[in-house]
């Protein structure tokens, strides 16, 4: 089991944020990509479950939701698709993806990482998709 509490915070106060999103696609029959830069500025962040220490009476670990005054979270997503099936024709049906991200959360007042931002991530998948028998 887990030994932890998470406590409410009447403090809290709503988020604002101001931000943008760049985006390209491109496709043609075998492949398709995507990519896609994004920033967004934030007063009053709200940072959920933000680890408060051990309450020193149960022993537990302490959560609650806290305001970030200023922060940032950019980053970038990309993916591609490619099915070579629309140039050989036994390669029908394949398919490899490939998708990627990248972000960074930032407490812009105290220049601090935010703990809540994901690190980036990346994946390849390859299959096959029986075409439609309809």
């Amino acid at each position: 089991t887990f030994n932890y509490v998470v406590r409410p915070n009447p403090d809290l106060k709503p988020e604002r944020s101001l931000g943008f999103e760049a985006g390209l696609r491109w496709s043609d029959p075998a492949l398709k990509a995507s990519l896609a830069l994004y920033d967004n500025r934030f007063r009053d962040l709200i940072e959920s479950r933000a680890n408060l220490g051990i309450d020193p009476t149960t022993g537990a670990l302490v959560f609650q939701s806290i305001n970030r005054d200023r922060a940032r979270i950019y980053g970038v997503e990309a993916d591609v698709r490619w099915t070579p099936g629309a140039w050989r024709e036994a390669w029908q049906g394949i398919f490899i993806e490939a998708r990627a991200n990248w972000l960074r959360g930032t407490d812009t007042q105290r220049d601090q990482p935010l703990n809540s931002v994901a690190p980036g991530r990346a994946s390849v998948v390859g299959g096959w998709q029986a075409a439609d028998q309809g």
